[in-house]
């Protein structure tokens, strides 16, 4: 039998018909730059932190269309495109929904344990906890804004052990369509040559809603864990946090705490 989605959008023209369970629909209206966004999320039975990140991918992407839409009206350039992948050797934090998600549906799948990425990841994440980062820095790593200073520290040490994404294969992100968020959100303005190591013109678009942010505040409201995870020893912290993989919330009640932070910090952009 196949599992019931808890967590999931639902199309308008689905909302006038009786759901075939006992679902909920939440909606969602947020302003972006002038335009309005409008979902309908379905909420039924209960839900576990994995099942929220699909949903919020969704809100996500249509925020990004609409944010890079007005930098390219007021004659912005944005150069990043398919094949560029400078990026991929940064510091990647990611939510603890995210790390939760990926444990799901990438660490988790019988074809990719025996996959040579799963080799690199491994290695990658051996080379992070053999070279830790200075003391201190961790203590202080919750969330995932990347403005931080202490982001900025740990972004330094990470830049040096060299490693580039695990997920990284020819040129190319393996897992594009499951990317957490600090890479989904992550776009430059300027001009194509902006991104090189030594250039000091880089800069990074400043999305409006920050989605790893908004998981990371989910998280902690619901449960108290409030701490970004780096990306390549997810599966590590998953492993040791396995008592918070199968906990479950209700689901209308997860949705409704969502949308509240997506909608305080979507507020800022109805204002400007």
């Amino acid at each position: 039998m196949q599992e019931t989605i808890p967590i999931r959008i639902t199309e308008d023209r689905a909302i006038n018909k009786r759901p075939a369970d006992d679902s909920q629909i939440i909606g969602l209206e947020l302003n972006i730059f002038g335009k309005k966004l409008n979902f309908k999320i379905s909420a039924c039975g209960n839900a576990r932190l994995a099942h929220i990140v699909p949903v919020a991918a969704v809100i996500c992407d249509k925020i990004i269309d609409i944010t890079t839409e007005h930098i390219r009206s007021k004659n912005g350039n944005i150069p990043c495109r398919k094949g560029c992948h400078t990026c991929c050797n940064y510091f990647v934090p990611i939510s603890a929904p995210e790390a939760l998600y990926l444990r799901e549906e990438i660490f988790n799948k019988p074809h990719f344990r025996h996959n040579p990425i799963m080799r690199k990841y491994l290695d990658a994440a051996k080379r992070i906890l053999k070279h830790k980062p200075p003391k201190g820095l961790l203590d202080s790593f919750s969330g995932v804004s990347t403005g931080s200073p202490e982001i900025k520290a740990l972004a330094d040490w990470y830049a040096g052990l060299g490693i580039a994404c695990p997920f990284l294969r020819d040129g190319l992100c393996a897992i594009y369509k499951q990317r957490p968020f600090a890479c989904r959100e992550h776009f430059v303005i300027g001009s194509p040559g902006c991104c090189g190591a030594n250039s000091r013109e880089t800069q990074v678009l400043d999305m409006p809603v920050q989605m790893g942010n908004s998981l990371c505040r989910l998280c902690r409201e619901l449960c108290g864990v409030d701490e970004a995870v780096i990306l390549p020893v997810a599966l590590a912290w998953c492993d040791i946090n396995n008592q918070l993989c199968e906990r479950t919330w209700p689901a209308e009640a997860m949705v409704n705490l969502f949308a509240k932070i997506i909608k305080e910090k979507s507020h800022r952009v109805i204002l400007q």
